[in-house]
């Protein structure tokens, strides 16, 4: 652990719990915190990060660039949930909110341009996924409208219907160890693509609604019945923190489909904290939102 992963998770975690406290009570500590945060991950040159994943997941004595490691900047959506919170606020100017914003833009670029991204954005499973629906959300963002709307349009055909069968399997991640949690790993992120497919004008849920909703369903009975999981699992399913998630993206897409009450069973052992930031709908596993919500009144 002593490289940059469990800071990265501390600083996604701590900005997204201050930024959402600021926003519930308006008390300005929770938004100096997080605008705090923000501008040393982001912002100021002496500590800011660079905006590639260069890096990331490199296996030392091997130079070569490895696609796999962008699949961790997924993370970084739950800053961009963080910043859009503090809009409003007096600790998070104008300023700040433009150099967050090309920060990402940058990164977009590097996405799109570098050879990792290229390798990963070519990933025909989860790594592919999640790499289409950061590039959306950092992109919309950063104000790259057309890039993030090129994205989602080809999602349906090039990530939806590649990877969904029509019975709702995920066959590639089927043939993973832990089947059910990358089943339900990719679903969010294909569910975080169509959410973000609404900024954008591209309805995935509406066009990929008769492969999406079958692999929603598949998860739904073992988590909510007891029904045994009909495919290999090494690992003991914690089905409240892999499938709720994707169930508070659904549930608001299909609201006849009867999520919201699988959501509601799910929830009734949780903390408040977590079911709150699920309810929230901008917080947590769930990932960007890319577009703000009503502006910050802070108490004084």
């Amino acid at each position: 652990r002593k490289y940059d992963a469990a800071k990265l998770n501390r600083m996604v975690g701590s900005v997204e719990a201050l930024s959402l406290a600021a926003y519930i009570t308006g008390e300005r500590r929770y938004a100096d915190a997080s605008a705090t945060w923000l501008r040393a991950w982001f912002i100021d040159p002496a500590t800011r990060m660079n905006p590639t994943m260069r890096y990331a997941q490199i296996i030392p004595g091997r130079p070569e660039p490895r696609g796999t490691g962008i699949i961790d900047s997924r993370q970084f959506m739950r800053a961009v949930d963080a910043a859009l919170l503090l809009r409003g606020a007096p600790s998070w100017s104008a300023d700040d909110d433009d150099a967050l914003r090309s920060w990402f833009g940058e990164l977009a670029d590097w996405l799109v341009t570098s050879p990792q991204g290229k390798q990963e954005g070519a990933a025909q499973n989860n790594h592919g996924t999640w790499y289409d629906a950061q590039l959306a959300d950092f992109a919309l963002y950063a104000g790259g409208e057309q890039i993030a709307r090129e994205t989602l349009e080809r999602f349906a055909s090039q990530r939806v219907a590649t990877q969904i069968a029509d019975d709702g399997t995920q066959p590639r991640e089927l043939a993973r160890t832990r089947s059910y949690h990358y089943s339900a790993f990719n679903l969010l992120a294909f569910v975080i693509a169509a959410s973000l497919g609404r900024s954008a004008g591209v309805d995935i849920w509406q066009d990929s609604g008769p492969r999406i909703r079958p692999a929603i369903d598949l998860l739904v009975p073992a988590a909510t019945t007891g029904a045994a999981w009909p495919y290999p699992d090494i690992d003991k399913i914690d089905h409240y923190t892999e499938l709720a998630p994707v169930l508070a993206r659904a549930a608001r897409a299909y609201p006849n489909a009867g999520y919201d009450r699988v959501l509601s069973q799910l929830s009734a052992n949780v903390s408040s904290a977590a079911s709150l930031r699920l309810r929230v709908g901008a917080f947590g596993s769930l990932g960007g939102t890319a577009a703000a919500p009503a502006p910050l009144v802070l108490a004084t």
